[in-house]
């Protein structure tokens, strides 16, 4: 009766685990990278709806209550030297961010839209804005999308339309009408 493994069995194991290694970890690398992109994708969306929803509230508070203490309205924003980034801040506050978050290392933000989306606000209808200018004192409203940059360069948005919907997607906006 034989005991223990031979060489060539460990040799033979060895090797057959080592071709299923190789053809699986591209593939879980994928995975993961899509993973690790929907899951900031839902995070920065629920956290826009969050500020949606807040902005309603206060607006509304606001209208009602004759009160135009806007201390407590609070925006995105995403600073312009570093796309990989973004924080909650109150307005008429300190500069320093009261909720930061940080995408993964080679995540990036991109606007494909006509306005700078750096500065993100919503009024009382829950429509995006931008940048508030003296020609246009409510900000800009953000028509177009928000890319997120995944470090494998895959894609996700999430849509600014201009009745104040935000909607996330894997598919380029301009793609889903075809």
């Amino acid at each position: 009766m034989q005991k223990g493994f031979a060489t060539l069995e460990i040799i033979l194991f060895t090797l057959i685990i080592a071709v299923l290694a190789t053809a699986t970890l591209p593939n879980a690398a994928r995975v993961i990278d899509r993973v690790s992109l929907d899951y900031e994708t839902k995070r920065f969306y629920t956290n826009l709806k969050f500020l949606q929803a807040f902005d309603r509230m206060t607006n509304m508070k606001d209208a009602h209550f004759g009160t135009n203490d806007e201390s407590s309205v609070i925006s995105l924003e995403i600073p312009n030297d570093n796309k990989t980034t973004y924080f909650f801040k109150n307005r008429n506050s300190s500069n320093e961010p009261y909720q930061e978050y940080f995408l993964p290392k080679g995540f990036m933000f991109y606007y494909d839209g006509t306005d700078d989306f750096s500065y993100i606000k919503f009024d009382d209808m829950g429509k995006a804005r931008g940048i508030t200018t003296v020609q246009n004192p409510k900000g800009a409203a953000l028509n177009g999308h928000i890319r997120i940059n995944s470090q494998l360069n895959k894609d996700s948005y999430i849509v600014f339309n201009s009745i104040g919907r935000i909607r996330g997607s894997r598919v380029r906006p301009n793609e889903q009408n075809r």
